[in-house]
């Protein structure tokens, strides 16, 4: 899947699941895929049958983070459009790469998508220093590629959102945004 359709098919997803993404300002940044952020996409995993998927995050900064990773079920339209999910907290050091196999976190489905954003005290905060990758293999064939980093607007150790609703691109009721636009 290419990342145009990735991002149109997540930000359909993310409303469909309740998540407040609101419209960016037309002349707002755009995400930069090379560049660290605060909250990272992996498109897809994907551990039926024979297949693995191994997460890769990097704290690339000298403080300590946690991270938190939602792993991401479809909804199946017209019986259950309810997006399953997991949530699972992860404590990094500083400099500190961790891979993570997907199937050892046992997600409620088989395939979906992952999004990883860093985290203190119960909330999202800016962190614009992580970045990660994503392999999927089934023994004969591989694939992988690197997960979008989204960077925040805030400084770091900022808290994020309001509402529980993150900001992405500019939000006029409340007069700023969390992350840079998609």
């Amino acid at each position: 899947m290419n990342r145009n359709k990735f991002i149109a098919f997540f930000a359909s997803l993310a409303l469909l699941c309740g998540a407040a993404v609101t419209p960016s300002a037309a002349n707002a940044d755009v995400a930069d895929y090379s560049t660290p952020g605060s909250f990272l996409i992996f498109p897809k995993f994907d551990i039926r049958g024979d297949r693995s998927t191994q997460l890769r995050i990097v704290n690339n900064h000298w403080r300590d983070s946690a991270v938190k990773l939602n792993y991401v079920c479809p909804g199946e339209k017209h019986v259950n459009e309810f997006c399953a999910s997991l949530d699972r907290l992860v404590d990094f050091t500083g400099y500190q790469t961790r891979i993570i196999d997907v199937a050892d976190q046992n997600p409620p489905c088989e395939q979906g998508f992952v999004v990883a954003f860093a985290y203190k005290n119960g909330r999202p905060v800016a962190y614009n220093h992580l970045t990660g990758s994503y392999h999927v293999t089934d023994g004969h064939r591989h694939e992988g590629d690197n997960a979008v980093a989204v960077q925040s607007t805030q400084e770091d150790g900022a808290t994020l959102g309001s509402n529980g609703q993150l900001r992405f691109g500019y939000d006029s009721q409340s007069g700023g945004q969390d992350y840079l636009a998609l």
